[in-house]
C-alpha cells in the first residue's frame, strides 16, 4: 500500500451513540506570560507571571464531530491521523489552563484541531483550540525526546503517556473581552487518556461490482484480528427515484435511514455474515438509482444491540437491521468508513 492521506468525514450515528471523549493532558511551566488587563490567574494589569510557575492544560475531544484524516504506512499501520472542524462540527469540547491555583476556561470552540505524527522523521502531537474571539486561542506542539515514551500507533485518540519532553514552546491568548494576557508553556508531560486499540483498522473489499454499478458487494476486514470480538454497524441513508413495472409508475423519491450491524467473533478479521450488498429489490423491468450514503465503525467488545434485527428495515438484505439502534458507546470504535454509491437499476 503506498504511503497517502484517506479522508474519512466522521459522523455521529444518531442521538443514542455516545462518541469517545477524548482528554489530553500537559504539565510544564510556564515562560513570558504577561498580563495585559487583569486579573487573569491571580495577576494584575500589566503584571509578569514568574517564569517556571506550574501550569496544567487539559484539552476534551470529541472523535464523532468535523473530519477525520488517517495515513497509513507501507504495512497498513496508522503512522498519523487527526481530526478538526469549526464551529458546530468542532470537535474540541473545551480547553482549561490552570496556572498555580487559578484557571482559564477558554469557552467554546469555533475551530479546533488535533494531529498525532509518529513518522520517525516528524514525531509530535499538536491541538489547537480556538474560540469565536480570535484572540482567545491556545495551542501545543508536542515532541518527544529520546528520553520519552512515544505513543506506538498514530492513532491521535490512543491513551498514552510521555515524560521528559525537551523545551518546545506552546503559545496562547485569552481574552474575554475585560481580561487579557499572552504567553507561552513549556510542557514536560503529556498523557491521553482515550481508546485502547492499538491501531486496529475497519477497512473493506469489493467482492463484485461496484459503487456506480447495478450492485456493489463488500466483504468487511479487520487489520488484525479483534482481541475480545465485537461488532460492525453501519448507518445508511438512501434515496431512491425511478419507476416500476408494469405502467412504469413513478416512485416517489424514497428516503429512508436505516442500520446495519455484523458480528466479529474473537480471534477473527472478518464479519458474520461476510458480505456487505448494496442492490436493488425492485422488480425485473424497474428503472432508476438508488443513491447511498453510509458510515461503518467497527466497536471492540461490543455484542450487537438487541434492537438490531433480521428484516427490520424492508431497505435491506439478509442482514440484522434497525431502524432504531442503541449504537455502543463509541470509546472502542474504529476510525469511521464513509462510502456513496449510485446503484443503477
Amino acid at each position: 500500500m503506498k504511503r497517502g492521506f484517506v479522508l474519512l468525514a466522521a459522523i455521529c450515528l444518531m442521538a443514542t451513540a455516545r462518541a469517545a471523549t477524548v482528554r489530553v493532558t500537559i504539565t510544564g511551566h510556564v515562560k513570558g506570560i504577561h498580563v495585559h488587563e487583569g486579573p487573569v490567574f491571580g495577576y494584575y494589569s500589566r503584571d509578569r507571571i514568574p517564569d517556571g510557575t506550574p501550569f496544567t492544560l487539559v484539552y476534551l475531544f470529541d472523535d464523532s464531530r468535523g473530519e477525520t484524516t488517517v495515513q497509513l504506512g507501507t504495512a497498513g499501520d496508522i503512522v498519523r491521523s487527526g481530526q478538526h472542524g469549526q464551529r458546530s462540527a468542532s470537535p474540541g469540547m473545551n480547553a482549561v489552563l490552570q496556572v498555580g491555583g487559578a484557571i482559564w476556561d477558554f469557552g467554546e470552540s469555533a475551530d479546533s484541531e488535533v494531529d498525532l505524527n509518529t513518522a520517525s522523521s516528524a514525531m509530535r502531537y499538536f491541538v489547537r483550540f480556538s474560540t469565536a474571539n480570535s484572540d482567545n486561542w491556545i495551542s501545543s506542539d508536542i515532541r518527544p525526546s529520546k528520553a520519552a515514551a512515544w505513543v506506538a500507533t498514530g492513532d491521535w485518540r490512543q491513551s498514552f503517556r510521555a515524560e521528559a519532553l525537551p523545551s518546545k514552546v506552546s503559545q496562547f491568548s485569552l481574552d474575554n473581552g475585560t481580561v487579557s494576557a499572552t504567553g507561552s508553556l513549556i510542557p514536560t508531560q503529556i498523557t491521553v487518556n482515550g481508546l485502547n486499540l492499538q491501531g486496529q483498522i475497519l477497512s473493506y473489499k469489493t467482492i463484485s461490482g461496484g459503487p456506480n454499478a447495478s450492485s456493489w458487494v463488500r466483504q468487511w476486514h479487520l487489520s488484525k484480528p479483534s482481541p475480545r470480538g465485537g461488532c460492525v454497524i453501519e448507518s445508511i441513508t438512501r434515496t431512491v427515484v425511478g419507476t416500476i413495472p408494469p405502467n412504469q409508475t413513478p416512485i416517489t423519491p424514497l428516503h429512508a435511514t436505516y442500520w446495519v450491524a455484523w458480528h466479529v467473533a474473537p480471534g477473527a478479521i472478518t464479519t458474520s455474515p461476510a458480505n456487505d450488498a448494496f442492490l436493488s429489490t425492485y422488480p425485473a423491468g424497474s428503472i432508476g438509482t438508488m443513491s447511498i450514503s453510509a458510515t461503518a465503525r467497527f466497536y471492540e467488545g461490543a455484542a450487537v444491540p438487541r434492537s438490531f434485527t433480521m428484516h427490520a428495515s424492508s431497505s435491506s438484505g439478509g442482514e440484522l437491521t434497525s431502524t432504531a439502534p442503541s449504537i455502543p458507546v463509541e470509546g472502542q470504535a474504529t476510525f469511521p468508513v464513509k462510502v456513496v454509491a449510485a446503484i443503477t437499476f
